[in-house]
């Protein structure tokens, strides 16, 4: 069984998968090729999420710190060079890996519509969720006020120290720890751009854990390369599912 966080509401699915752990050693899970995974465990954790979660396809991408985006194609089971992928289908599951970046799952309650989103520093300056949010109002044709949006664990203030080279994106953000370093409350600028993109308040989840503090979780900036990633899902089945659980 995938240790992950759950989250269903109506008939979507999503959450957060965790650092696995078996008698205290973290095993690899991985829904794409790294150096440290061959083929075969990587379609084996892709099958085994999507028969956990009751999904027919799995697309993911690989992801280049971009604000691009793409529809899913379900013909297609890994996007090259994009950092959020958009559906309007019912058995797909849209994942998006993540290890101090941010994760952001976007959906409309009453429509099939919805997104995943990879934004690290560099996706939140260049405003990728924003632009995700205006590609999904105009194919649904909503308004953003109807979207809930949730976002993951993530790597954030105190913990999450930066340089000038990022503090001068972020300086509403940004809190001088010493003479070069900054504490960045990432949280806070993508909560804001949530809101500012037009989601209401009560439709926005945050969470309030930091991946480099928390032991389940991997975080790059803590492990270096030997850090494993974890994937951010969401998906729409068919039917409507019993009541939201955690």
């Amino acid at each position: 069984m995938i240790e992950r966080l759950e989250f269903i509401v109506g008939r979507y699915v999503y959450g957060m998968t965790l650092a696995q752990n078996q008698q205290g050693q973290s095993q690899p899970f991985a829904i794409q090729a790294r150096a440290e995974y061959t083929q075969d465990s990587v379609q084996r954790d892709r099958q085994l999420l999507l028969d956990e979660l009751g999904f027919q396809n799995l697309v993911s991408m690989k992801q280049v710190h971009s604000a691009d985006s793409a529809w899913a194609d379900t013909g297609v089971d890994v996007v090259e060079g994009v950092d959020a992928l958009l559906c309007s289908e019912t058995g797909v599951l849209l994942g998006a890996q993540v290890a101090d970046c941010a994760g952001i799952v976007v959906y409309h309650p009453k429509k099939t519509l919805f997104a995943v989103i990879h934004s690290g520093w560099r996706g939140t300056q260049q405003s990728i969720l924003p632009q995700v949010i205006t590609k999904l109002c105009t194919k649904g044709e909503c308004s953003p006020s109807d979207l809930h949006a949730w976002c993951s664990p993530c790597a954030s203030a105190p913990a999450y120290l930066v340089q000038n080279d990022v503090q001068q994106f972020f300086a509403d953000y940004c809190v001088p720890v010493d003479e070069t370093h900054f504490a960045l409350d990432h949280k806070a600028a993508l909560y804001d751009q949530l809101r500012n993109s037009g989601l209401r308040e009560q439709n926005i989840e945050m969470s309030q854990e930091c991946t480099m503090t928390s032991a389940n979780m991997y975080s790059y900036r803590r492990d270096g390369q030997r850090a494993g990633r974890m994937t951010v899902f969401i998906g729409a089945h068919e039917e409507v599912e019993s009541e939201s659980r955690q």
